[in-house]
């Protein structure tokens, strides 16, 4: 079973309309639909907006469900050179507000994981870049603050060298790792993460989230084939 979840209604609207089979449950204040896409079997969970609320469902959703794969569908802001309406596929994510610098570790460094960068599922990441040719790959860094401001942006983009930042992956990504479940994550860039970010991100969410949707859909089926075989 392949988990798709995203932290708002518009980014899972998409996969919600084409789900067959359709079964609801409800489990520790979470709705979670299970069925098919694409005859693959899936669970869709709207895991909120923000690193607590998404790795508090991710660790719902891996403690009830058997799962090969959580991917992640959603919106972000486009770093380095990615332009608006320009879709990215993670290569690894970085918590980018975790801070203990002073304790001489480096920024982003994750307790317990031991690392900065977590990356993402290989096997994904290469039936992703088959499906989509014109994405972009690289470090998406997430952390709660909304990007709007070319000095936040270009420390992102030095410090990490991240071509997208959002509220989720990473924290998903970390919570994904600590189960032992490969993790994906496909963004849509709504905004630049500068000045006019929040105003464009509120023009093109919508279609953004619509084209992240339609990325992973494309993925979907040989997705499904290859971690039913491989897990």
């Amino acid at each position: 079973m392949i988990a798709i979840v995203s932290a708002l209604e518009m980014e899972l609207e998409p996969f919600v309309n084409v789900l067959e089979e359709a079964q609801v449950t409800y489990i520790s204040g979470l709705r979670f639909l299970i069925g098919k896409i694409k005859g693959v079997k899936v669970v869709l969970s709207l895991l909120g907006i923000g690193k607590v609320n998404s790795a508090y469902g991710t660790g719902v959703l891996v403690s009830n469900f058997d799962l090969n794969l959580i991917l992640f569908s959603g919106v972000s802001a486009g770093l380095k050179n990615v332009k608006e309406l320009e879709t990215v596929i993670a290569l690894s994510c970085v918590l980018h507000d975790c801070d203990a610098t002073a304790g001489g570790y480096p920024r982003g460094y994750v307790f317990g994981l031991n690392t900065v960068n977590m990356d993402c599922s290989s096997e994904a990441v290469t039936i992703f870049k088959k499906a989509l040719p014109s994405a972009k790959l690289g470090v998406i860094a997430s952390g709660d603050k909304f990007i709007a401001s070319k000095e936040d942006a270009d420390f992102l983009e030095k410090t990490f060298n991240a071509i997208a930042v959002d509220m989720e992956s990473a924290s998903v990504a970390q919570a994904s790792e600590i189960a032992k479940i490969p993790f994906v994550a496909i963004r849509t860039a709504s905004d630049s993460g500068r000045g006019s970010a929040f105003g464009d991100y509120k023009k093109n969410a919508p279609t953004a989230s619509k084209l992240s949707a339609k990325a992973v859909l494309e993925a979907l089926a040989e997705l499904g084939a290859h971690f039913k075989k491989h897990m």
